[in-house]
């Protein structure tokens, strides 16, 4: 018996003394914090891009060589089936370094576009236009976005107004 006292003995007073402490610690806070849940309302929106950085976030993705994120905003009329988001992405592909360097409004959703560009060599024959239509350098743009499901996407992508 004594033995069986020995073992339980200790473990009865380390359990009682954890299960005070707990309680005491327990009632030394707020009644409120104890029972309340957490309720969180925020009163900031989020905006939807604006044109401009749509045009942005295009060359972002060009410049990262993410094409078909790029191809992606473009308008449906430009990628309505998979051999247009190709043709697309070929031609995209074909700047091996791009860098937006400015963003000019031209009306309303039309804004002229200039920037930088390194062509890849094997580009220089592609048919039906060398370089599909850029030149190494400084390149100008007018690009047209119209809304599609209140995004704004890239309708036209044009060398003159």
């Amino acid at each position: 018996m004594s033995s069986f006292l020995r073992i339980f003995l200790p473990l009865l007073i380390i359990a009682i003394s954890g299960f005070v402490l707990f309680k005491n610690h327990s009632a030394t806070l707020p009644v409120d914090k104890q029972t309340s849940a957490i309720t969180v309302t925020s009163t900031a929106s989020v905006s939807s891009p604006t044109q401009e950085d749509v045009i942005r976030l295009f060359f972002n993705l060009l410049k990262e060589h993410r094409i078909p994120e790029a191809v992606e905003l473009l308008s449906s009329k430009n990628i309505n089936s998979d051999s247009q988001k190709q043709s697309w992405g070929i031609m995209f592909n074909a700047f091996q370094k791009i860098e937006l360097l400015a963003i000019k409004s031209a009306g309303e959703n039309t804004f002229e576009v200039e920037f930088d560009a390194q062509l890849k060599p094997e580009t220089a024959t592609a048919e039906p236009i060398p370089y599909y239509g850029f030149s190494a350098g400084r390149n100008i743009r007018w690009i047209t976005l119209e809304k599609e499901s209140d995004l704004w996407k890239i309708a036209d992508l044009a060398t003159g107004p």
